[in-house]
């Protein structure tokens, strides 16, 4: 028996907000001081205008229509389904599937009607304490009690990434299993849900290293010409020159190579830097080697190799 061991993350998919942004990840915390939001006494989480401030909320979003509550499930098991390659657990259960499963055994009809969703949702809440704390952590409302606005809802999945010696490789494709499937269903998705989108601390953190490579490799890339340019403006040699850049070029490839292939360590901000620095040490050497080649008073290749080493 083959046993793979696996990295499990939660992933939120969000509705109620134009797109993904940075202040977003703090609309709900476990915080109730007023910068944030406060408590309600039904639970919840009453939103003040600061906590929205800069958030894209969409006006038409309504959780108590029950077009709106029939999606979110719809898309809850949608993303469960395994031919999805999501690989969610089944263990950690979305609010929306308790509010199914309670209608299912009380004999409500589900979707709940827009004129008792409130209600209803307040019932369960003192019935629930697992509904209770899905419900404070991924519901918003302008208001205190259930009956107010609702301004955005998300639920939150508990999803599993096989764990690998190849750094990031696998956390970058769940990312894009992901959006892959926010994108999917967005195109399906009701006037009144309007489109979804995710959120993941894990993602975010692979969207950084992911940058953090990007902008290595394209200020290497400008360095490499800025010192191609000033190695040629001061040797006056085209060949020199074109020596010396081949050198560190192939040094970097080695050295990134080296770091992620065989060392297996994930590409971040401290490697960046080293990363730079060899590569400006390197080039430095590279010069100096190479102009005391070309300058060495030798007719021949062996005396010009033993006049730049000793």
């Amino acid at each position: 028996t083959v046993f793979q061991l696996k990295e499990a993350f939660e992933v939120s998919i969000v509705w109620g907000i134009e797109s993904r942004a940075q202040t977003f990840s703090g609309l709900w915390t476990s915080e109730s001081d007023g910068s944030s939001g406060a408590s309600n006494p039904s639970g919840g989480r009453r939103l003040t205008d600061s906590a929205l401030e800069g958030v894209p909320l969409r006006p038409a979003f309504d959780l108590s229509e029950p077009d709106v509550q029939a999606w979110i499930w719809k898309v809850v098991r949608a993303a469960r389904d395994p031919s999805s390659g999501l690989n969610v657990r089944s263990d950690l259960k979305a609010w929306i599937e308790l509010i199914q499963e309670n209608a299912e055994k009380n004999g409500v009809p589900f979707p709940v009607p827009r004129e008792t969703f409130g209600g209803y949702v307040s019932l369960l809440m003192e019935n629930s304490n697992a509904f209770r704390r899905r419900y404070q952590d991924e519901l918003g409302s302008s208001g205190p009690g259930l009956g107010r606005e609702y301004r955005f809802a998300a639920v939150t999945l508990l999803a599993e990434v096989p764990v690998t010696s190849s750094g990031g490789g696998a956390e970058m494709e769940a990312v894009r299993q992901w959006e892959s499937f926010i994108q999917k269903i967005n195109k399906d998705a009701p006037a009144s849900a309007g489109p979804a989108v995710v959120q993941s601390n894990a993602f975010e953190e692979v969207r950084r290293e992911d940058a953090i490579f990007s902008t290595t490799l394209a200020t290497w890339a400008v360095a490499n010409g800025v010192c191609l340019l000033i190695i040629l403006l001061f040797t006056r040699n085209v060949a020199l020159s074109l020596i010396v850049m081949v050198t560190v070029v192939l040094l970097a490839i080695c050295l990134v190579g080296f770091i992620l292939a065989v060392l297996a360590i994930e590409f971040g901000p401290i490697e960046a830097i080293g990363v730079t620095i060899f590569v400006g040490l390197s080039a430095n050497y590279a010069l100096h080697v190479a102009h005391a080649y070309h300058h060495a008073p030798s007719s021949t290749r062996l005396g010009k190799i033993q006049l730049t080493v000793f």
